[in-house]
């Protein structure tokens, strides 16, 4: 028989939502996330919290969804995107210099 390995379970609020775990969500969900991509739980106070479930091979996530969440996640996109047009346009510019 054989052991299966356990899963770690972490949830993980906007404060404290490392880069490399915004890279996870925006690799998941390059165009957003739709009310179908959420899932919902009770927290210890009985309040229900609306959830982003994400799964590595050893860990379990729920991003705990907020507005801090959705404005963290876009302006990750939108630096990423920078990045990508300010190095195109440095290498364009480059070739233009030869």
């Amino acid at each position: 028989m054989t052991q299966r390995k356990m899963k770690r379970n972490v949830i993980v609020d906007y404060k404290s939502i490392t880069e490399d775990q915004l890279r996870m969500l925006n690799d998941s969900f390059p165009h957003g996330v739709d009310e179908d991509d959420l899932t919902h739980y009770l927290n210890s106070k009985g309040e229900t919290v609306d959830a982003i479930p994400l799964e590595t091979e050893d860990t379990r996530y729920l991003f705990k969804v907020s507005v801090h969440l959705d404005k963290k996640m876009k302006s990750f996109n939108s630096d990423k995107l920078d990045e990508i047009v300010n190095s195109e346009n440095l290498e364009l510019n480059e070739e233009l210099d030869d």
